[in-house]
């Protein structure tokens, strides 16, 4: 089987419908998961072509940004500079027109689009992507490193609200922002990013994306239940359901029907209720922030920073109004071990009435008998 084959069937397999959809969004970002967007790689500024290393050095210097915090895209043309820097990006980009960049909202890798001088693209990211992860931190990054430059700019601590218009969320004397995982992520923590006032943790916020479906991975919370199903299934003991060893990959397994069509998901109905807060808002009680962020989103007046998010959510009964409740599911996964992971969906992500997907429920204690 060759690259294309193997990558065409890995989406089909992970789609909802069981084959892609152009017009889902999730089918496009599932094969961006795949294919890792990262075809692309990023060098070393010294990599620029020369007309881009020119530029490279001049914003290097008017910005006193370090040159190796400034990335040549590539491996094709190594015409475009990554910038990392928590600066903010308006003010980046308006200044850049002084050494006679244009704005291009067209160009890729960032939900802004860039600047463009000639042939040389520019895009500016967030300095945590760089330190902590790849595009999966961007959305946190934006959020984090626009907060840190507007609390720079006011100089002193200031009062952040969060709000969506109709809930918000209000704290004091803040005077950082901080990427959780850099406190050390606690068992079971949900926070992506701190609200710090002298040190101590005032707020932990969980970002999700504009459109997410995705709780949690449940396998390393649920292992005996992941263990269960595995075995069962293999052993032909859950109803309509058969594990079938892949071709592409050694001790790893298609979850198919009777009639060996590969389901997209497998669904746990009637799965205990009494972990649904805490896969939600964690045993650090975070609230839930979700906003694909621009930096148009924050904005500061003196002291005070409003942040506008789609979504806030501070408890269980405003994520069932908007049908986001966890829904404990298996689904096709081949970097997992099985080639299936367990994860908790949301309910909006069920299947529609008249859906094509083919999917299978199961009883949670059916299962576990």
């Amino acid at each position: 089987m060759d690259v294309i084959d193997r990558l065409i069937k890995e989406w089909s397999w992970r789609c909802e419908k069981g084959y892609p959809d152009l017009s889902n969004p999730r089918d496009i970002e599932i094969l961006k998961e795949i294919f890792n967007v990262g075809l692309h790689e990023e060098l070393s500024y010294d990599k620029l072509t020369p007309e881009a290393l020119e530029l490279a050095k001049a914003i290097s210097g008017k910005f006193n940004i370090p040159l190796d915090d400034i990335k040549a895209k590539g491996p094709l043309t190594n015409n475009r500079i990554v910038v990392y820097a928590d600066i903010n990006r308006r003010k980046f980009y308006e200044e850049l027109e002084e050494l006679g960049f244009e704005r291009d909202i067209r160009i890729k890798g960032s939900t802004q689009g860039g600047m463009r001088k000639g042939a040389v693209e520019l895009i500016q990211k967030p300095k945590g992507i760089q330190k902590f992860g790849g595009a999966g931190k961007e959305n946190e990054s934006i959020f984090i490193g626009t907060l840190n430059s507007l609390i720079a700019e006011s100089g002193t601590p200031v009062d952040i609200t969060i709000t969506d218009g109709t809930r918000k969320v209000r704290v004091e004397n803040i005077d950082k922002v901080e990427d959780a995982s850099a406190r050390g992520a606690k068992e079971y923590s949900k926070s992506d990013a701190d609200l710090l006032s002298a040190g101590k943790v005032r707020l932990g916020v969980s970002i999700k994306k504009d459109g997410a479906i995705r709780w949690e991975s449940l396998k390393t919370r649920f292992r005996e239940v992941y263990n269960i199903f595995i075995n069962k299934a293999v052993n032909g003991q859950i109803p309509n359901l058969m594990l079938v060893s892949r071709e592409d990959a050694v001790d790893k397994y298609h979850m198919q029907d009777a009639e060996g069509r590969n389901y997209s998901r497998v669904f746990i109905k009637d799965f205990p209720k009494d972990f649904d807060e805490e896969i939600i808002f964690g045993k650090d009680k975070v609230v839930v922030a979700e906003r694909s962020f621009s930096s148009s989103d924050f904005s500061r007046n003196g002291d005070e920073i409003t942040i506008r998010v789609t979504n806030l959510y501070e408890n269980l009964d405003q994520i069932a109004e908007d049908g986001k409740l966890p829904i404990m599911t298996f689904a096709h996964h081949v970097g997992k071990k099985y080639g299936i992971e367990m994860r908790a969906f949301m309910e909006k992500a069920l299947p529609k009435e008249g859906s094509k997907a083919n999917n299978l429920t199961i009883s949670y204690n059916d299962l576990m008998a």
